[in-house]
């Protein structure tokens, strides 16, 4: 079986995550709700370790001229979640916690965290117009949560919310006070 014309060699297979977790079932078997994010990812040989999977986070926009701050974390097989530490994102090497500074590429900088022996993460697009709300979606309100139970509200708009892990409560009803 393949994918985008790609077959596995004899030696190897496609490795399926779901939610940052390797699964123990065939992508046949593989149940899904609706919303999961998964992730196929070709191995191409029995021998090679479990590769850690990588994840970007970045703004959407900033000022012209700005660097750009961005995080990398990367989830074992087990969905154990933790900083990428050494992954190289625009010419940069995330440190200890994760975290990296890039110089910006013109108007819209590409992102994207690669290691060796590592999954790619998915590749960010961060804007940098003279007026933030000339970026593609506008200037949103952007909230992080944590791996644990959040509760987030907001009656701001537009909004980016990664709720991350945890039984999370997200609320983005106008309130009544506005």
């Amino acid at each position: 079986c393949g994918f985008g014309g790609v077959v596995a060699p004899q030696t190897g297979y496609w490795y399926l995550k779901v939610d940052h977790v390797g699964s123990m079932t065939g992508g046949d078997q593989t149940v899904l709700a609706g919303g999961e994010d998964v992730l196929w990812y070709l191995i191409e040989d029995f021998n090679d370790p479990m590769p850690a999977e990588l994840e970007l986070d970045a703004p959407d926009s900033v000022k012209p001229g700005q660097d750009i701050k961005v995080r990398g974390f990367e989830y074992a097989d087990d969905g154990t979640r933790s900083p990428a530490v050494g992954a190289e994102v625009g010419g940069a090497l995330t440190d200890a916690q994760g975290r990296a500074t890039v110089p910006q590429a013109g108007a819209t900088t590409r992102l994207v965290a690669r290691r060796d022996g590592a999954i790619p993460s998915r590749a960010l697009e961060v804007c940098s117009e003279q007026k933030l709300s000339d970026c593609p979606g506008g200037h949103a309100l952007k909230i992080d949560g944590s791996d644990e139970r959040d509760r987030i509200k907001s009656d701001k708009r537009p909004v980016l919310i990664n709720a991350y892990g945890g039984k999370d409560k997200v609320d983005l009803r106008a309130s009544n006070n506005s």
